[in-house]
């Protein structure tokens, strides 16, 4: 099994031929000795932060995406189902994926909240509670 990291994820993902068909087939056929491909949480977050934040891909692509990651046959996830739930919140709460992904880890853990911290327009600090 070979791991995917996030560069060669991008290269595919970002391509404007795949910004429809989210398909990593072509990436796949590159390595046909390798009948899967291991792809951590790291990795995910990665991509989902690169999605949001520097290619602008809308809510419901990064969805796909991250989906195609679940669903694939030749794709070996960390923990499959805590990006299904992560993807579950991120579906229904105004969040990054990255968040999502935390509250999920966290939860597993037993935390019933996640403290975190951002600064303010002032300067100074606000703190909150992202609960389930």
């Amino acid at each position: 099994m070979k791991a995917l990291d996030t560069t060669i994820l991008e290269k595919y993902l970002t391509r404007e031929t795949n910004r429809n068909s989210n398909s990593l087939n072509p990436l796949f056929a590159k390595y046909p000795d390798s009948n899967h491909f291991f792809v951590n949480d790291v990795v995910i977050i990665e991509v989902a932060n690169l999605l949001e934040e520097n290619i602008k891909f809308d809510n419901s692509h990064i969805v796909a995406v991250i989906r195609e990651f679940v669903y694939s046959d030749k794709i070996v996830l960390q923990e499959r189902e805590n990006i299904e739930r992560a993807l579950t919140y991120y579906t229904e709460k105004n969040r990054p994926f990255a968040e999502c992904l935390k509250q999920v880890l966290n939860e597993n853990n037993h935390c019933s909240e996640t403290i975190r911290a951002s600064e303010q327009k002032t300067g100074s600090m606000a703190y909150s509670k992202l609960a389930g």
